[in-house]
């Protein structure tokens, strides 16, 4: 189960309680009532607490929209995921830290229109599978409050990358960081 529970998802608590309700769901389902064992260096993860019935779903979800909506996770803000990548390790964190340092210094630009929105870029930070096929690459997390500051922060990166020719992954909302 801790694999469930760490993996790096702001979405990986419900995915985590949607899992193992299947799976606990399954057993028991014959005539002989079923057991659930789940192995774990966590036993006080809310999301056991709900398998167990110490806790409610609806109390556990309720505190995981409230936590989104601190941290303006979508659906109280968007984001987007920015990936660089190349053969090269070392230019694809030099690309990445390039990007990321040209959105911090246009970040008042950026937000001209729409100064009360929320803006953070978060890394850069190698993927959660650093190398694919020979491949680094590298992410930068943009979140922000407002549509409009996520897509002038994308309009920049993306006049980076092309000018200096580098490939640039967009993903806006996606489903999983990882």
């Amino acid at each position: 189960a801790d694999a469930l529970f760490r993996y790096p998802d702001f979405r990986a608590p419900e995915r985590a309680l949607q899992i193992l309700s299947q799976v606990s769901g399954r057993a028991g389902r014959s005539e002989l009532p079923g057991r659930v064992l789940v192995q774990t260096y966590q036993p006080e993860a809310p999301v056991l607490s709900v398998l167990l019935g110490t806790r409610s779903e609806e109390d556990f979800l309720s505190e995981e929209r409230e936590l989104r909506k601190a941290l303006t996770y979508p659906p109280y803000g968007r984001m987007a995921r920015l990936r660089v990548e190349s053969a090269d390790r070392n230019e694809a964190v030099a690309r990445c830290e390039s990007v990321a340092n040209a959105l911090r210094s246009a970040q008042d630009s950026i937000r001209s229109e729409e100064p009360e929105a929320r803006l953070e870029f978060l890394g850069p930070s190698e993927a959660f599978l650093e190398r694919a096929k020979g491949i680094y690459r590298w992410d930068l997390l943009i979140k922000s409050s407002s549509v409009r500051s996520l897509g002038r922060s994308i309009s920049v990166a993306k006049r980076i990358a092309a000018r200096e020719r580098w490939p640039l992954l967009v993903d806006v909302d996606p489903y999983g960081l990882g």
